[in-house]
């Protein structure tokens, strides 16, 4: 958290007073009595720090829209050269919005609705990530009414325990979350039954809120090999979204996900691997920037003395 506290006993943010902050909040909303202050330069060296430690994979690292979808956090992201990874029509909108171009958006969720394939078809998108292999017609539809080929990763359940709150495990066996692997690599090598998509990818997802990165890493190793088999079956793949998960840690202890480390680890076991990767960062990358401000009297905005706080 970039939140410090100076001399005088005041808080910062980004080097900027709260109490300053929040007298410029009131001004623009007469009797505010909180509001969210984000420090919009740390997400930008958040962004930066993530790029550099994946560098020798030159991913398309997609920021998660449901981490925070503010505008003027999307606009600094698209301006950095990330990616959105959206899991609506409404994200999919807000992303554009903000400045990411197709080639930049990237399209998951399961029930995948009407009107999303419809949206991915007419104004197009990186990648689709479909959650089963029924989604694929849907897709396929969509992009034949628009003479556009679409890109689709499968996502796949690794059976990995990733540990955590059970609630946003996402990749163990009894995930209500993507197809089996079997199912996979009969959807790949029967692809030409989509003429419209270019399924040529896997994606998966174990859960949020890791500060371990091991289940991430047996994830990505059963990924690789997924993607080896289907190599061996006729049906190669070229697109390996490996998703978010990378956590934050909002105890006193303050423990941080090994980024680098992590990253380091997963060029090694890529190395002599030809795939595009893509990375989903969400809560990572905005959560240690933004302070809940609020005012404990009753003056805020009025001009009269007030008593503030500031809390992560």
């Amino acid at each position: 958290m970039s939140v410090s506290r100076v001399e005088s006993g005041g808080l910062t943010l980004g080097g900027v007073p709260l109490d300053r902050a929040f007298e410029s909040l009131a001004r623009l909303e007469p009797g505010t009595q909180a509001g969210w202050i984000y420090d919009l330069d740390l997400i930008v060296e958040r962004a930066r720090r993530f790029t550099r430690a994946f560098e020798a994979l030159a991913p398309l690292a997609a920021y998660a829209l449901k981490a925070n979808a503010l505008p003027s956090i999307l606009e600094r992201l698209a301006q950095e050269g990330l990616g959105a990874e959206a899991g609506s029509e409404g994200e999919l909108e807000l992303a554009a919005a903000a400045g990411f171009g197709p080639e930049r958006r990237v399209l998951n969720g399961n029930g995948r609705t009407a009107g999303e394939a419809a949206w991915a078809g007419r104004a197009g998108v990186h990648s689709i990530n479909a959650d089963s292999v029924e989604e694929l017609d849907l897709l396929e539809r969509a992009a034949a009414r628009e003479d556009r080929r679409l890109r689709v990763a499968l996502r796949v359940n690794p059976g990995v325990e990733a540990g955590g709150h059970e609630y946003i495990a996402t990749g163990h066996d009894l995930a209500k979350f993507g197809i089996a692997p079997g199912d996979a690599l009969a959807a790949w090598a029967a692809r030409s039954r989509w003429p419209h998509l270019a399924l040529d990818g896997i994606h998966v997802h174990v859960g949020s809120q890791l500060l371990d990165p091991a289940p991430l890493e047996r994830a990505a190793a059963t990924a690789l090999e997924l993607a080896g088999e289907s190599a061996r079956r006729g049906a190669p793949l070229t697109l390996a979204n490996l998703g978010g998960g990378f956590g934050v840690d909002y105890s006193d202890a303050a423990a941080e996900f090994p980024l680098e480390r992590h990253a380091a680890q997963m060029a090694e076991r890529a190395r002599g691997i030809r795939l595009e990767w893509v990375f989903e960062p969400g809560r990572w990358l905005v959560a240690p920037a933004g302070v809940l401000l609020a005012c404990c009297g009753s003056s805020a905005g009025t001009g009269g003395a007030s008593s503030c706080s500031g809390r992560g």
